[in-house]
C-alpha cells in the first residue's frame, strides 16, 4: 500500500497537464498574480503553454500580452519546467516510500533477531500466535530414550535470552 499511492500519483490520470492547466487558470482567473509570479520567478518562464499563455503581468491597458517577455526577461513557457517540478515531486515520494519499507523490513529482521537470539533459515517459527525459537521447540519436546525432561519453551527462551540456561 506505501508503494502504491506514489506510483499512482506518477501514473494519474487526469494527466499532470491538465491538473497543471487547471491549477494555472485558478490562479489566471483569481488574478491570483502572486502565485503565478512566484511559479514563472521559481522557474525563470514566463505565461503558461507559451510566454503570451495566461503570464504575469496580466493584459490590461497598460500591458501587453508579451509584457512578461519585456519586463522580466524570461524567454520560455513555463508548462515544461512546471511539469519536471511535478514529476520531480513525485519521484521522490516514490523513492521515500520504497526507503521506508526497506528500512522497516531490515528493523524487524534485526529486532526479531535480536529477540531470538538466532540467525539463518531457522531463525523464526511461529508456532499458532507464540514466535519461538525451532531449536528451543526441539529442545523441549520429551525425549525419547524415557526421561521426562520437558521444559517450557518460554522458559527455555527467557533463560537463554537472558545469558542464563
Amino acid at each position: 500500500m506505501q508503494l502504491l499511492l506514489p506510483f499512482l500519483f506518477l501514473v494519474r490520470l487526469p494527466t499532470p497537464i491538465c491538473q497543471l492547466n487547471n491549477q494555472w487558470q485558478s490562479y489566471y482567473h483569481n488574478k491570483d498574480s502572486r502565485a503565478i509570479r512566484a511559479i514563472q520567478d521559481s522557474l525563470h518562464c514566463c505565461g503558461f503553454r507559451s510566454v503570451k499563455d495566461r503570464a504575469w503581468p496580466f493584459k490590461d491597458r497598460t500591458h501587453d500580452d508579451d509584457a512578461c517577455v519585456e519586463q522580466i526577461g524570461y524567454a520560455r513557457a513555463c508548462l515544461g519546467p512546471w511539469e519536471q517540478e511535478d514529476k520531480g515531486a513525485a519521484w521522490m515520494v516514490l523513492w521515500a516510500a520504497v526507503l521506508i519499507l526497506v528500512v522497516k523490513v531490515c528493523l524487524n529482521y534485526i529486532c526479531l533477531t535480536l529477540l531470538l537470539g538466532s540467525s539463518g533459515a531457522d531463525w523464526l517459527w511461529i508456532d499458532g500466535l507464540n514466535i519461538v525459537d525451532r531449536e528451543l521447540a526441539a529442545e523441549s519436546q520429551p525425549r525419547l530414550d524415557g526421561e521426562s525432561k520437558y521444559k517450557s519453551i518460554y522458559q527455555d527462551f527467557w533463560c537463554r535470552g537472558s545469558g542464563g540456561g
